[in-house]
């Protein structure tokens, strides 16, 4: 660099430096591609941090992600003599096992310094541009969600190759109950042991899906037990009592649980209905 200003003349700078306003105090972030994008278990990405001037005394950068991202190193320390050397911050997504798709998580960044033009969270200029302190990190997944169950929606809610009451019949009602989290899983209670389908937020997905607007409004939606259009609490009852092998009138509770309008109204005609969606037929009355 050629400068009329000494403090600049013939400092060697690369993509970051030269991003900067001539003369312009602030800390100068540079991505290089303008975005930083990073794959859970993977690649990672990095970007650099300089000044864009010398500091009156040492300036340290905090750097803090949120809970999607890890960054190193956590902190950089620039002084008079090296506040033109980038220094770099290597980013990596965190590889959880939670299908979440394309995400994105802020990595914030704090100026500490008794230079009041380096002191801040207002001194940053991120690939040239003013105005933030924060980066946005694109995350590309690397989970896949929950593998899909011999046909796409059946009893077997939680994917432990079992069909039973206890389970993805709690299951269900909970769901139509409007739980959620750990509360519709009962602290993972209700949640078979060999599930694959384990966390609240999958089940919840699945439940949703076995839901199907479209199926329902024919009268074929899994969770939809009588076939009046209408999932509600007698329906997930009805389910739960065919998982425990119940049959005829006492699968219905003399038809109780048999909602206005419905299409299936014989014990019968829902045991029939049901095993279309049991990968695994009631044995006896006994199976719970």
């Amino acid at each position: 660099m050629v400068s009329v200003d000494s403090a600049y003349n013939e400092i060697s700078v690369d993509q970051i430096t030269a991003q900067a306003i001539a003369n312009e105090d602030g800390v100068l972030i540079s991505t290089g591609d303008e975005s930083i994008d990073v794959t859970e278990g993977a690649r990672g990405d990095r970007y650099e941090v300089a000044l864009a001037g010398p500091p009156t005394s040492e300036v340290t950068i905090s750097i803090v992600s949120g809970n999607q991202t890890v960054n190193s190193p956590s902190e950089l320390t620039f002084t008079p003599a090296n506040f033109s050397v980038p220094q770099a911050v290597i980013v990596a997504a965190v590889d959880d096992s939670v299908g979440e798709g394309p995400h994105t998580d802020t990595i914030a960044h704090i100026a500490n310094s008794e230079d009041p033009l380096y002191d801040g969270t207002d001194v940053f200029f991120i690939d040239g541009e003013a105005g933030t302190n924060s980066l946005e990190v694109n995350i590309t997944d690397n989970d896949q969600g929950e593998p899909p169950p011999p046909t796409e929606i059946t009893l077997d809610v939680d994917l432990d190759g079992t069909t039973r009451a206890r389970t993805d019949g709690q299951l269900i009602l909970n769901y139509v109950q409007g739980l959620t989290g750990a509360d519709l899983t009962g602290n993972g209670e209700f949640v078979g042991d060999n599930a694959i389908r384990s966390s609240a937020q999958a089940i919840e997905a699945f439940l949703d899906r076995a839901t199907n607007i479209q199926n329902l409004i024919l009268g074929n939606s899994m969770l939809d037990a009588d076939g009046n259009q209408i999932i509600e609490p007698n329906d997930a009852r009805t389910i739960r009592r065919y998982l425990f092998g119940l049959t005829g009138d006492n699968l219905t509770a003399d038809g109780a649980l048999i909602g206005d309008f419905a299409t299936r109204t014989t014990g019968g005609a829902i045991e029939v209905f049901l095993r279309g969606f049991d990968p695994f037929p009631r044995q006896s009355s006994a199976v719970i």
